[in-house]
């Protein structure tokens, strides 16, 4: 969806321990938005789904090398790198995950 929900400022906090932790690796830049900002708005996503009906506050999709020049298809000297860089992000991102919303 394109609100902004509750939990906005802790999912930027993530965001950003995910993509200082790729770029440390080999220099990458990945971003972090929701959905809607960056592509189009969507639901009834596995994202929404977590987020809503588990009370998950930490569900994220999240798109690896390539952005799409070439149909989302690595070559084969890129898919290492991008293992390692997404390894970390992965490391990073449960350093801060919070498990289950307040109510």
């Amino acid at each position: 969806s394109s609100g902004i929900n509750a939990e906005y400022g802790h999912h930027q906090k993530v965001g950003d321990a995910f993509s200082h932790a790729v770029a440390r690796r080999h220099g990458e830049d990945y971003i972090h938005h929701p959905v809607s900002s960056i592509f189009y708005e969507v639901s009834g996503t596995s994202m929404d789904w977590v987020y809503k009906k588990l009370g998950l506050i930490d569900s994220y999709g999240i798109e690896l090398r390539d952005w799409g020049q070439n149909r989302f298809l690595l070559s084969t000297d890129q898919i290492l790198p991008c293992g390692q860089e997404n390894f970390d992000g992965m490391m990073a991102l449960m350093d801060n995950l919070v498990y289950f919303k307040e109510n």
